[in-house]
């Protein structure tokens, strides 16, 4: 019989292992996508997935399915993976299951749904062909300052 001591540390690994997975937590119940996911309606968050996973080359069922209240969107990547994105109801948490294990894709869903409140200001950054990059970084430099955008006066319109 092996002693309590080697025992014991042995299975020190084993539950240390079990324990990061009882502790693991939704990506998409990690601040920002969770307030993100939150303000949005479903619609929007089925959008943005459906764009996230096309933009990570899968191949996006252009018909969605309902699955116990839940749209869900199912996609194949090159390989003929398959995989499914649940986009359960506001009030359930977390709102987005399923999906590619890749970090990619929620950062894109992140980054699609744009800021807390502000579902209007991720469409407005994709209306124009060449606002791009730049400006996501300057949203980014004005909530860094604090700043809201809702208390600054709209800027004048230009005739073209």
């Amino acid at each position: 019989m092996p002693r309590p001591s080697l025992l014991l540390l042995a299975l020190v690994p084993v539950a240390a292992s079990a324990a990061c997975g009882i502790f693991a937590t939704a990506p998409a119940m990690r601040s920002p996508l969770r307030d993100r996911l939150a303000a949005a309606d479903t619609p929007t968050v089925e959008d943005a997935a459906r764009t996230c996973l096309a933009s990570l080359d899968w191949t996006v069922d252009p018909v969605g399915s309902l699955s116990g209240g839940s749209n869900v969107v199912s996609a194949r990547n090159k390989d003929r993976e398959q995989t499914q994105v649940y986009v359960h109801p506001p009030d359930q948490k977390p709102r987005v299951t399923g999906g590619p294990d890749e970090p990619r894709f929620w950062t894109c869903l992140s980054d699609k749904l744009g800021s807390p409140g502000g579902g209007d200001e991720a469409a407005s950054k994709s209306e124009g062909p060449d606002k791009g990059d730049k400006a996501g970084k300057a949203d980014r430099a004005d909530d860094d300052r604090g700043g809201d955008r809702d208390d600054r006066p709209a800027a004048p319109e230009q005739a073209p």
